[in-house]
């Protein structure tokens, strides 16, 4: 029998109960805020949890035949994007720019290089999705991309598009002139290596800086509560809610819930 997760004991957190979500519906989250924050950052925590059942991820049915993680993952990454980019406050705001850990340099250097390709594989596949289906919506890589531009993406709608520097270059042609929201993805992407970047002004473009950015909130599933190496300096004043559920458990009501508690917080800044 599996253990209930318990509640992480961290207090820049909101935790929510891993039970929250019973179902999933097609109705959008109702929700019940004046505003948004401007920048959201995503860490997706617990893609192999959810299939392995370990810490309160949901089972995979015993006669379903094996599922990529990353591939569910990734479907779970489209649908957030498009529901953040749906949303507009009562002013008119909007959720402008979205930071999504997708792989970081720890998990580049410590895991099987399988893990690297089928990430990168799956990213691929949903960024030429977003960029179809999201016309406004500019997508930019941060991160070591240096050993990443050859290896092999996911195109078939584009057959030309083999490897990942190739996407990489479709991507810039095709970005809109005047975004209306920006997807950052974090490739093999270190906070360290960002601020080293930043502060020692290394000349390796492939290696990111600081971005341009304050991130308002992060949210991060599977029930961890720590940065992982997730944007240092852009996080300095971020909200931090830390979510029970599994990545590929997430839906609109966590992420709705999650921009409810940022919008009740005061942002003092230090004052």
């Amino acid at each position: 029998m599996i253990n209930e997760l318990p509640t992480p004991v961290c207090p820049l957190s909101t935790p929510f109960s891993s039970n929250q979500i019973k179902k999933k519906t097609t109705t959008q989250y109702n929700l019940k805020t004046t505003s948004l924050p401007n920048t959201i950052g995503l860490i997706p925590d617990g893609n192999i949890r959810h299939l392995t059942g370990q810490r309160g991820g949901s089972l995979p049915s015993q006669t379903s035949p094996p599922q990529n993680p990353y591939s569910l993952g990734s479907s779970t990454m489209s649908k957030i994007i498009t529901y953040l980019s749906s949303l507009r406050s009562a002013n008119g705001d909007r959720v402008e720019n979205i930071v999504i850990y997708a792989l970081s340099h720890d998990n580049y250097i410590k895991r099987p290089s399988s893990t690297t390709k089928s990430v990168l594989f799956e990213v691929s596949k949903r960024c030429l999705e977003i960029s179809s289906t999201h016309p406004t919506t500019s997508i930019k890589f941060i991160g070591d991309l240096t050993p990443l531009l050859s290896l092999p993406c996911a195109s078939r709608s584009h057959p030309t598009l083999k490897t990942f520097d190739s996407l990489i270059n479709y991507l810039n042609t095709t970005s809109p002139a005047n975004p209306t929201q920006t997807l950052y993805i974090l490739l093999n992407y270190s906070g360290k290596k960002s601020l080293n970047n930043y502060y020692l002004t290394s000349n390796n473009p492939l290696i990111s800086s600081v971005l341009p950015l304050s991130i308002s909130l992060i949210i991060r599933s599977g029930g961890e509560c720590r940065l992982s190496d997730f944007c240092p300096l852009e996080s300095r004043y971020a909200e931090i809610m830390a979510v029970n559920e599994m990545w590929p458990d997430v839906g609109e009501k966590v992420v709705g819930e999650c921009i409810e508690e940022w919008g009740r917080r005061r942002k003092r800044r230090g004052g």
